[in-house]
């Protein structure tokens, strides 16, 4: 089973599922948001707009290297962490979050692949019946 896509009563819709990546890295918001160049147009203004964008994509750019280290790092050590997970020796997160805020997220842990299909079975179950995810906790990514 790869994800579960379960509608609330409130009409929301979920998506509930074992991760399967070692872990996950996010970027903060302000830098995200930086990331995005304004048209320059043909006023000075966008031009100036432009420049300056430039310049914060500069000074961003050695947290865009540090990030996609980070994402190569979490790629190499995924089958060794898989491998742990499955064996019960390390425990399996299970991640529930709404479609419409992909930032918010609840997080729990489950010993093992199996008993982490049952948490996400219960917790599909959860959001299917009360509109909330009673079984894990909050874990917001900034």
């Amino acid at each position: 089973m790869r994800s579960v896509v379960v509608q609330a009563p409130d009409g929301s819709t979920w998506q509930v599922f074992r991760r399967r990546v070692a872990w996950r890295p996010w970027l903060p918001r302000r830098v995200s948001k930086m990331l995005f160049l304004p048209d320059a147009g043909d006023n000075i203004i966008g031009l100036l707009a432009l420049v300056l964008s430039l310049i914060c994509v500069v000074l961003v750019s050695p947290v865009l290297l540090w990030y996609w280290a980070w994402w190569l790092c979490s790629l190499a050590a995924t089958p060794f962490v898989a491998s742990a997970r499955k064996n019960g020796s390390q425990p399996t997160p299970v991640v529930a979050r709404p479609r419409s805020d992909a930032r918010r997220e609840y997080l729990g842990h489950a010993p093992g692949f199996a008993a982490a299909e049952n948490l996400v079975l219960q917790v599909a179950h959860e959001i299917r019946t009360s509109g909330h995810p009673h079984s894990l906790q909050a874990a917001g990514l900034g």
